[in-house]
This record gives structure tokens, sequence and C-alpha cells, in this order.
């Protein structure tokens, strides 16, 4: 057989391989809903087990055992209350003299109104298969029913913009616990991650590609990490440099200056 043959043979393989796990994928998901759909007793034991597993009866908080579902939701907004509060500084003043400045231009770009397309792109370069903020919707909502909500997600922005009427409201973030190990029994064995509406990824998406247009201009050349279009040439040359000195087993040091 020859060459040709043996990679179409291979490529048509492949392509049966993708459908039989499409098929079976397909499966999977109306078998699911058909079981939902008969409300069995297999999906209530399932809820009930995952009810009981993510139930918190009690918590170690600064060294003091809490029980009580009222006493824990207490305790624990203190401890988070505590954790991530700070206390108000005097603002520190900066000489900005021999630092780069944004130009005027760069300024009425940054300050001017958005454009519905700048709305729209802002919503479509957030992720879809993220999970819902405390409002219930994702963006693949959104996109969904853009056609419908466009015009109201549009006036929210100018009027966020323009007023600062919702700052509040979409800076309100709810702090769920994501435990770390199988059994928690402290407030530490909890990672805790902030769910956000979408209206607060909206914005921020918005004026992070806004900013994204002229930050190049703001930061030195010298600074080459996390901007666009800038090499990385010096962190791969000093992973290089370690890896060979790993390799001939020379003691070194490096020295990493950052202006």
């Amino acid at each position: 057989m020859d060459i040709a043959r043996l990679c179409a043979a291979q490529n048509h393989l492949q392509s049966w391989f993708l459908r039989r796990e499409r098929l079976w994928r397909q499966k999977a998901w109306s078998y699911g809903f058909n079981m939902i759909d008969h409300n069995n007793k297999f999906i209530h034991a399932s809820t009930v087990i995952r009810r009981k597993k993510n139930e918190i009866v009690q918590l170690e908080i600064n060294r003091r055992t809490v029980h009580g579902v009222s006493n824990l939701k207490r305790e624990i907004s203190f401890y988070f209350a505590d954790r991530f509060s700070q206390e108000h500084n005097r603002a520190l003043d900066f000489d900005m003299g021999h630092h780069l400045k944004k130009s005027a231009d760069q300024v009425r770009f940054l300050e001017s109104r958005p454009t519905r397309d700048e709305v729209k792109n802002a919503v479509w370069a957030c992720g879809t298969d993220k999970a819902p903020g405390f409002d219930g919707y994702n963006f693949k909502f959104i996109r969904e029913m853009w056609d419908v909500i466009n015009e109201q997600i549009y006036e929210f922005v100018l009027d966020f913009l323009d007023f600062s009427g919702s700052a509040k409201a979409i800076n309100v973030t709810w702090v769920t616990l994501i435990p770390k190990i199988m059994d928690p029994c402290s407030i530490e064995d909890y990672r805790q991650i902030s769910i956000m509406g979408t209206l607060y990824k909206v914005m921020s998406k918005l004026l992070s590609l806004r900013l994204k247009q002229v930050i190049a201009s703001l930061i030195d050349e010298s600074h080459n990490a996390f901007v666009m279009d800038r090499q990385i040439l010096g962190v791969l040359v000093t992973n290089e440099a370690i890896r060979w000195l790993k390799k001939k087993r020379i003691h070194g040091a490096l020295l990493k200056l950052d202006f």
C-alpha cells in the first residue's frame, strides 16, 4: 500500500472515531434528559446526596467551633468582612513628571461614550461557558437574546458611565465556599470564589478593551510582559540560562532589575 492510500485510510478511520464519540455523547445527553423527565428515584437520590455532601453543620472559625445555621452565617460573614476589609489610608502623591503620559487624543478616546459595536464586542469577548453569577444568567443567554435585550444593556452602560448610578448595584459580589479537602472542618479548609453578575463583567471587559489600545504607549519599552505585541525574549533567555546552570551544575546568581 502506498503512502497516499495509507494516509487516506487513517483519515477515514479518524473521522469515524469522531462520529462514534458524537453519537455516544448525544446518547448520554438524551439518557440524562429522559431520566430527568421521568422524575425517577435516581435523580432524587443524587440530589439528596449532593445536598448532604455540601451541607455545613459546624465549622472551626478563629479557633472556635460554631454550630447552627444562623451562627455559621454570622461568623462566616464577620470572618470574610474582616479579611477583605482595609483601613482607609491617606492618598499618596506621585511625581509623574518623568513618566509617560496620555496624549490629548488618547484622553478623548478613553472618555468618549462607547458605541453599540463596542458594547457588543465586550459581550462577545466574554466566555459563554462560565458559571452564571448570582443573577442566574450567563453570557450564552445574553448572546442568544441579544436582539431583544441589547438596547437595555447599552442604556445601562451609558447610565453607568455618565452618572455612576448603578455602580453599587453591579458591584455586589457573592462569596461561595468550595472545599479543598474531602471532609472540611475549618474555615481554612474552604476556598472562596467570587460570583459576580454579567453586567459587572461587561463593564470591566469594555474598559479593559479600551485601555488595551493605549496601554502600550504608557509603558516603557523595557517592560515587555503582559503587553500585546511585545517580545518575551528576556524570559526565554532567563529560563534557558537557569536550565544551562542546572545542567552544568554551576553555581550562579541572577539579578532582575525593574524600573
